[in-house]
């Protein structure tokens, strides 16, 4: 929305989804799966390869309920919405969309991140609601709701009426048409870089961050004003400074796993919980056997079992740490030569 050169940069650029993306939308396949009758084990895989966790059940389940108590008509969940009144090739996905009595519409996000979300104003709603206007062309109000499942289980609210979202719509309208003509859009550092793909090669960034650097050595004044100056300027800097370093953080990771070297940083991977490597009828069956009740939403993991009293040697020959995540880190060119016997 403030980056007419988002859509653009993050088309371009898209490297796949990240680990914490992952686990998301997993979280996301669990909670409709539930919400449509079907049952998910902890041990299954999801559709995307990610390992489902006892922990990834609960919070799907806490959305779930939370859908279930707004006793909503006409629901819909993952329903692709056509958002045409901002753009004609724009859309997305609602996770859930229903009616609520005779004149509301009702949209609801799940999060799963850590980072709050707030529904107020907020513009992927907004545009959700463009879309989703047509299921009830005369409604009065829209409520948008927001599942975040970390770091504890909140709901977050707002309800609007139809005629409020109008001026935003009007905006995203112009924004969409802005990022969508002829020749190179407009880049615009901001908040708005965290999530962007392409944030790596953005020159707007990159000046944004580099000019927070230089202008924060240029303050020196120790008095109240200046401190305040000077604070504000490194905050701004701080956000943009970990923007760049996190999109080149992924690039690199990218170019080291096509093979090319990056000189000065090597990639480790982390191991990630211990998991079963055995079906979960057989890891049942093993409780058992010693006389303890492994299911708990599916079955427990590895380590809630071992603290239920099964015995280690289950988990060392049944189960295992899958390595997760790829960590970019700087070679520690020291200890080569120190390995290596170099003096």
């Amino acid at each position: 929305m403030k980056c007419a050169g988002a859509a653009y940069m993050s088309k371009s650029y898209d490297k796949g989804s990240n680990p914490a993306a992952a686990e998301g939308t997993a979280v996301h396949e669990i909670a409709e799966t539930i919400l449509t009758g079907g049952e998910v084990l902890a041990g299954s895989l999801a559709s995307n390869g990610v390992i489902i966790t006892a922990d990834m059940i609960e919070a799907a389940l806490f959305y779930v309920q939370g859908i279930r108590q707004l006793c909503l008509s006409n629901v819909q969940y993952e329903q692709r919405l056509f958002c045409r009144g901002v753009h004609p090739e724009c859309f997305g996905t609602a996770d859930t969309v229903g009616i609520k009595g005779i004149d509301t519409i009702v949209i609801c996000d799940l999060k799963h991140g850590f980072r709050q979300v707030d529904p107020f104003e907020n513009w992927q709603l907004i545009t959700y609601a463009n879309g989703a206007l047509e299921r009830l062309p005369n409604a009065t109000f829209f409520e948008f709701y927001i599942f975040q499942t970390r770091p504890s289980p909140t709901v977050r609210k707002w309800k609007v009426r139809v005629e409020h979202l109008k001026m935003f719509w009007e905006e995203l309208k112009v924004s969409a048409a802005n990022a969508t003509c002829e020749g190179s859009p407009t880049l615009t550092a901001g908040q708005q870089c965290r999530d962007c793909k392409g944030r790596h090669l953005c020159p707007a960034l990159k000046e944004s961050a580099l000019f927070a650097v230089e202008m924060a050595y240029e303050y020196v004044d120790s008095d109240t004003i200046g401190l305040a100056k000077e604070l504000k300027v490194l905050l701004k800097g701080r956000d943009a400074i970990n923007y760049r370093i996190t999109g080149i953080e992924a690039e690199l990771t990218s170019v080291i796993k096509s093979g090319k070297p990056v000189p000065g940083f090597v990639l480790n991977r982390v191991e990630g919980n211990m998991a079963w490597d055995i079906p979960i009828e057989d890891v049942v069956s093993l409780g058992e056997i010693e006389g303890i009740d492994l299911k708990k939403d599916g079955v427990l993991t590895p380590t809630q079992a071992i603290n239920k009293g099964l015995p280690r040697e289950y988990t060392k020959n049944y189960a295992s740490r899958p390595l997760k995540e790829f960590k970019l880190e700087i070679l520690d060119e020291k200890q080569i030569r120190k390995n290596f016997g170099e003096k």
